[in-house]
């Protein structure tokens, strides 16, 4: 998997020249692309993530770091169906 932010692929030109390198194109580093990148890495595909963003994480990366999630961790699966680990019943954003 290939994440780059600006400075490389930061331009129109650059990421059309990433994406004609890849087998696959995830556009944006939210939990949706990051999922949808770990899916296609699973199948033996080598994706490339494009973010417009210095950070990854969608809008995770800009709510409160105290805020948590409804549901417990052990719902919360990651793509390779392992959860966050961490001190508290319900993961928060800063983590």
């Amino acid at each position: 998997m290939t994440t780059r932010g600006k400075g490389y692929g930061d331009t129109l030109d650059g990421q059309a020249a990433l994406a004609e390198e890849a087998s696959i194109v995830v556009v944006g580093a939210g939990p949706g692309g990051l999922c949808a990148a770990a899916a296609a890495r699973a199948a033996g595909m080598a994706p490339v993530i494009l973010e417009r963003s210095f950070q990854v994480g969608g809008l995770w990366a800009q709510v409160p770091g105290d805020l948590r999630c409804l549901s417990s961790r052990h719902r919360d699966l990651l793509p390779d169906q392992s959860y966050p680990r961490g001190p508290t019943e319900r993961a928060s954003a800063g983590e």
